[in-house]
């Protein structure tokens, strides 16, 4: 026997949850594919990785050398958006379960 279908509040949850995790995913192969121009993908990670969730003075300065990639620069607004939207399904979720 197959258990019902998820609908209303919890069909949200589930919702906001894949909504962050699609937006994370889309950040992740954005800030990749934009990055790896500069050097490779490799090429100083410890320099690159902090651009995922914020712009430093390395970043604009990896920035400007792209300046002429086809690739839109990268923000890290998404990031957050995505962060938001898990915190807000697992609250959804915490609260429903309490």
């Amino acid at each position: 026997m197959s258990e019902p279908a998820a609908t209303g509040p919890r069909r949200e949850l589930t919702l906001a949850i894949w909504i962050g995790l699609g937006l994370w995913a889309f950040t992740l192969a954005w800030w990749l594919y934009y990055y790896s121009q500069y050097g490779g993908v490799s090429d100083q990670l410890s320099i690159k990785i902090p651009c995922l969730a914020v712009s430093t003075d390395d970043c604009a300065f990896m920035q400007k050398h792209l300046a002429e990639s086809a690739v839109p620069v990268y923000h890290p607004v998404l990031f957050w958006v995505g962060l938001a939207m898990l915190a807000l399904g697992f609250l959804q979720r915490r609260s429903r379960h309490a």
